[in-house]
């Protein structure tokens, strides 16, 4: 299924977009109409008492900032003000440069004292330690996929321009998709029901012991269906190579190959991702070699003809390949996890193994539809 259209996401190609929102939504002057009402509510994420008038602030971005008549860098948003003063440093996926927060640090007014502070927007992939080490330096730290996100939707529910706050509503399901990671909405709603009570505890780390086992059956009875299909219309049995790793698995690259009566090739379902994700189908080589665009042109040429164009790109081990989306002709079928497992225990003709197994018999069909084919 396609996401959601969502315009934000447009707007929002690099850091220097991001902090330009950010940057508005902080300015009392924004065109938002607001005045200083998002200012507060992030002066409260930062830990800083706000004023009682905080219309004056000044916000600016790509700030230089020295100290001791040294230039230590220039700060993505700088929000200025004669009782408080607020550097904030974007890094939705950059890293910090050679003790990039310290020397903004220490260009702080010393006569402010915490109502000065250096905040840090962090994207995705800082683990606790990380965010830890960053706020025992005297920083701020706050994720854009849970602390910014929260922030913006409080400021969305605070707001009396209809547009603003549609635009506000979009923006946080952009931090949210973008940056949330493991926080993201749904998957904490699903954590917090399992750590509800000792024992909804109980039973999730009885569920986690069960996976592997739950696991190692769905590719059982996916792999069953398969054979059963497959041997129904002629094809052969599966093929797996040694030290591949099972379709449904918590490795990387599994794969299930059915032998379509061809010695060099294989049809085969892969997830390129643990647990059955990112899942792709094709034509695959039973073994590895170079060249493939260039010896097997000919069928190549004859299975995007015959299947469509699929991905265009060939490596050692591809012919043809495309994503398992491509299975669903009426686009019913979702491909997030959940809705995947559920298509693969699917036994019927809509089911992933039927459909799995059509797709096999098409091109074994292209296959034989080709004059002279080249030896191995």
């Amino acid at each position: 299924m396609l996401d959601a259209f969502n315009p934000v996401a447009l707007l929002l190609i690099d850091e220097m977009d991001l902090s330009r929102v950010i940057g508005w939504m902080l300015d009392p002057a924004g065109t938002h109409g607001q005045g200083d009402r998002y200012l507060r509510h992030f002066l409260d994420l930062c830990g800083i008492n706000a004023p009682d008038e905080c219309r004056t602030a000044k916000v600016r971005l790509e700030v230089p900032r020295y100290a001791a008549g040294r230039l230590m860098g220039r700060i993505d948003i700088e929000v200025s003000h004669p009782r408080f003063l607020v550097l904030v440093e974007n890094k939705p996926t950059a890293r910090f440069g050679d003790r990039q927060l310290e020397r903004y640090a220490r260009t702080l007014p010393r006569d402010l004292g915490g109502q000065a502070r250096v905040v840090t927007l962090l994207g995705t992939g800082w683990d606790g330690p990380a965010v830890a080490a960053i706020e025992r330096a005297g920083t701020r730290a706050l994720k854009l996929g849970t602390n910014v996100r929260g922030w913006v939707a409080a400021c969305q529910s605070a707001t009396t321009m209809v547009k603003v706050a549609a635009f506000l509503g979009d923006f946080e399901a952009h931090l949210d998709k973008r940056y949330a990671g493991k926080d993201a909405h749904n998957v904490q709603q699903i954590i917090n029901l399992l750590a509800a009570s000792p024992e909804t505890v109980a039973a999730s780390i009885a569920i986690m012991d069960a996976r592997d086992a739950l696991t190692a059956t769905v590719n059982d009875r996916f792999a069953a269906l398969v054979q059963q299909r497959a041997h129904a219309v002629g094809l052969g049995d599966l093929r797996p190579i040694a030290g591949e790793m099972p379709l449904f698995s918590p490795n990387r690259n599994g794969m299930l190959r059915l032998d379509i009566g061809d010695p060099r090739f294989d049809f085969a379902i892969s997830a390129e991702s643990t647990n059955f994700r990112g899942v792709a189908l094709g034509l695959c080589l039973c073994k590895w070699r170079r060249g493939t665009a260039r010896i097997y042109a000919g069928e190549i040429a004859r299975l995007r003809e015959a299947l469509g164009p699929g991905q265009i790109d060939q490596d050692e081990w591809w012919l043809w390949w495309d994503h398992v989306a491509s299975l669903d002709a009426s686009g019913r079928r979702s491909v997030n996890p959940p809705d995947l497992w559920a298509w693969a225990a699917d036994a019927g003709e809509e089911g992933l193994a039927a459909a799995f197994v059509n797709r096999a018999v098409e091109a074994k069909e292209a296959l034989s539809a080709i004059e002279d084919v080249p030896e191995g």
